[in-house]
């Protein structure tokens, strides 16, 4: 069973936290040196001007509040920005549920991307698939909502998983 790192202490009241989330996206996703079937992980590092963080980082522990269509910094993403790594560093777990798919997304048209699921916790892994040796963390999040839990229920059984394709490849 796959023991997952604590949940990082958010306190809206430090004036640091931000800063301390950010230095722990920098260690251990940004430079962990990690990798998704043997195949290097890169980053959107485009820092926006006002903060000079990283687009992933924002993408990672933001989520978009409907009705003022803006992301906005999320608990839930930010205590479990640990889970990132976690998850990819322990792909191959059983545990771990894993499909690739075409994707339609708004700026890049369609691309596959691969989720890496897992349903006791409740947390995902998106990549998507950049050429034959590297993949980009597109983003990770609690999986919250009843219509997204059945929906990647109905994907995974839909679809192929890599690393099994991998391995046969092997």
């Amino acid at each position: 069973m796959l023991k997952y790192p604590e949940l990082l202490p958010i306190n809206w009241n430090d004036p640091n936290m931000l800063d301390k989330c950010y230095q722990v996206y920098l260690d251990e996703i940004f430079k962990g040196n990690l990798t998704f079937l043997g195949k290097k992980i890169h980053y959107d590092n485009n820092t926006k001007e006002d903060d000079d963080k990283h687009a992933c980082f924002w993408h990672l522990i933001t989520r978009t509040i409907k009705e003022f269509n803006e992301r906005y910094p999320n608990r839930e993403r930010m205590e479990r920005l640990r889970w990132t790594p976690f998850i990819l560093q322990n792909h191959m777990s059983a545990e771990i549920t894993c499909w690739e798919e075409l994707v339609h997304t708004k700026n890049r048209g369609k691309k596959y991307q691969t989720f890496l699921w897992d349903k006791k916790h409740e947390f995902v892994v998106i990549l998507e698939k950049q050429n034959k040796n590297t993949y980009r963390l597109v983003s990770s999040y609690c999986v919250d909502e009843k219509w997204a839990k059945q929906n990647f229920k109905n994907k995974c059984k839909k679809h192929g998983d890599p690393r099994k394709i991998s391995r046969a490849q092997q």
